[in-house]
């Protein structure tokens, strides 16, 4: 099947609108995504209890929303719902698209602020030049340029 038939969606929100909108009392997250109830997938019961690591950490209900693409470079959205009383938006995907990555960075900087990069090996920040070489698949140290 060709890829052009399963692309994904695209949600129209931004991510400066997504974190804006999390400013506002009684916050809802499916409304700031404009995502409707019934579009996104509850897991089973099976399927939590399939996970250790969640049940352990009080993950009660999991919801997940597949094949659309948030922030122009997330296809996947998973909520986890905990015993606290709190929600847990993850927004996953695997790219070699470069200029995806660094369009989601500035759209990032140019909201939260510039402050953003740190030379530790425990933060990933690289510059444009070693994301462009290691999504052709050499392998330098990202964090010693």
């Amino acid at each position: 099947m060709s890829v052009f038939f399963n692309s994904p969606g695209i949600n129209p929100t931004s991510i400066g609108d997504f974190i804006n909108s999390t400013f506002i009392q009684n916050w809802n997250y499916t409304e700031a995504l404009g995502l409707s109830p019934t579009s996104i997938r509850q897991a089973t019961h099976d399927e939590i209890l399939s996970n250790p690591g969640d049940v352990a950490d009080g993950v009660v209900k999991v919801e997940m929303k597949f094949g659309t693409l948030f922030f122009g470079i997330f296809d996947s959205l998973i909520i986890k719902y905990r015993l606290d009383n709190s929600v847990q938006l993850m927004f996953y995907t695997e790219t070699n698209q470069v200029a995806s990555v660094l369009s989601f960075y500035q759209a990032l900087k140019s909201n939260l602020g510039g402050n953003l990069r740190v030379r530790t090996p425990n933060a990933l920040t690289i510059s444009k030049g070693v994301a462009m070489k290691m999504a052709s698949g050499q392998n330098p140290n990202p964090f010693y340029q």
